[in-house]
């Protein structure tokens, strides 16, 4: 039983990116540092207690996501391009919430004890949509071409535009460019 359960997370670690994960988490202890440095005045440890429970989460989740093979997943691109519309569009719904600065740009879900932003969820879908199209034409060899750079750009443009329309949250939709952006470097 030992053995097994100790191979299994060695499986696990050997498909993770270690590195990735590593770097990913000293940002977040720096982060949960920087709170407990702004926060120490209000005398709780609370948001403390809070983001080191989402950094175990993240970690919880990374390793079981980089278990997921993306081409099989890249497959279902309907299906996961539908689920960002769809959680972009929940904004509009009363689940939307603004906040102080105007932006609608949160859900609040009666039965989560958290806020949910739409924009997070649908940047790993859109992430792997737009890694689908780059691998389509690299498959056909045909990235050079400038014709071929508009497919991505439009899907990196429309979802800017959709997302700001509906939450008024340009940072959060400028993402979208910023991944592309990447890309091309």
């Amino acid at each position: 039983m030992f053995r097994r359960s100790r191979d299994f997370f060695t499986d696990i670690l050997r498909q993770t990116d270690l590195v990735l994960l590593a770097l990913c988490a000293a940002a977040s202890l720096f982060g949960i540092l920087m709170v407990a440095s702004a926060t120490r005045y209000m005398h709780t440890w609370r948001l403390v207690a809070v983001q080191s429970a989402a950094l175990l989460l993240g970690v919880i989740l990374y390793l079981l996501v980089s278990q997921v093979d993306l081409n099989d997943l890249s497959k279902y691109w309907k299906w996961i391009f539908l689920t960002g519309i769809i959680f972009i569009l929940l904004l509009v719904t009363p689940l939307g919430i603004e906040d102080n600065t105007g932006n609608r740009a949160w859900l609040d879900f009666p039965f989560l004890p958290v806020k949910v932003q739409p924009a997070e969820i649908v940047k790993i879908t859109f992430i792997i949509l737009l890694a689908r199209q780059l691998a389509l034409l690299q498959e056909k060899k045909d990235l050079t071409r400038f014709s071929n750079v508009i497919q991505p750009t439009a899907h990196a443009g429309a979802m800017f535009v959709f997302y700001y329309i509906l939450s008024k949250d340009a940072g959060s939709g400028l993402v979208y460019l910023f991944v592309l952006s990447l890309i091309h470097i």
